[in-house]
């Protein structure tokens, strides 16, 4: 019996603790969707890459070409500075919560994810804000790690940089931790893990504190699968209820569960809706 595993990240939020709980409350809201997160000033772990020197503030910048943002439909190295400008003017509004709906990284690459965690917990010790991730097409765009990487980086003398991980076509043959292929291109091809697109498992990991996984101060938090409500919620409830193996369901060729569920399989779920809320009081679903 075939069987595909399905992993649901979504976590919903009905309020947190930087909204009290009264009868008489006011709050807040910035929505930046689609932020495509590139880090500018990214560092490869493993060397493999480490960009251009701005000859202004002497950072090594890893960006990519003007022509990959023109034949594209979004930005890349704007959106570094574009993020930054969008919280700080938040910031200053007094804007505490921010909801990040889907797509805040460009295929959740190892070395873009690090640089956005490490930029949100930044914002948090600046303006005591509180992030809420949700999942788009591209963070993941599957649920398990796949080859990935771009061609069009920037790299020495203005020359295309190409950039892959391990099973992209580009470094067919590579196996190891970092690798440089001649493949009569400008540049040779750099192989590197930095450009795996990350799937599930990685992403929740890397964006716990961001609304993906329950924090000891939220007053409520569940998932789809969670099964408490308002009246038996406890932290460590949700925190069982996050754990990575309880937020997948299967679905098989033959259909879900019933007579087709051998042993060992894990949970079949039924879809269910709730309605998202910031609301202090449990909405329905």
């Amino acid at each position: 019996m075939k069987k595909i595993f399905i992993a649901n990240i979504a976590a919903f939020f009905l309020c947190s603790s930087v909204v009290e709980a009264a009868e008489h409350y006011s709050y807040r809201v910035a929505f930046m969707p689609d932020i495509h997160f590139h880090d500018v000033y990214g560092q490869f772990q493993d060397g493999a890459f480490h960009g251009l020197k701005n000859s202004k503030s002497g950072q090594n910048a890893m960006i990519r070409t003007m022509y990959a943002q023109l034949t594209s439909t979004r930005l890349f190295n704007e959106n570094y500075f574009a993020l930054r400008a969008a919280l700080d003017a938040a910031g200053k509004k007094g804007i505490k919560l921010i909801a990040l709906p889907g797509d805040f990284s460009d295929d959740g690459q190892p070395v873009h994810i690090r640089g956005l965690v490490k930029l949100l917990e930044e914002y948090q010790q600046k303006y005591g804000m509180r992030f809420f991730a949700t999942p788009g097409n591209h963070d993941p765009n599957r649920p398990f790690d796949l080859p990935g990487g771009e061609e069009d980086f920037l790299g020495a003398g203005g020359k295309t940089q190409r950039i892959f991980s391990a099973g992209a076509h580009e470094c067919k043959g590579y196996r190891g931790k970092t690798a440089v292929i001649a493949t009569g291109a400008e540049l040779p091809t750099i192989c590197s893990e930095e450009m795996v697109s990350s799937g599930y498992q990685y992403i929740m990991k890397m964006m716990s504190p961001f609304g993906m996984n329950p924090q000891p101060n939220d007053i409520y938090w569940e998932t789809p699968y969670s099964t408490y409500d308002e009246k038996s919620y406890s932290y460590a409830k949700a925190q069982q209820a996050s754990d990575f193996h309880q937020r997948q369901y299967e679905i098989c060729v033959q259909g879900t569960g019933g007579k087709y569920r051998q042993p060992g399989y894990g949970p079949v779920s039924r879809w269910r809706t709730v309605v998202i809320s910031l609301n202090p009081f449990r909405g329905s679903g």
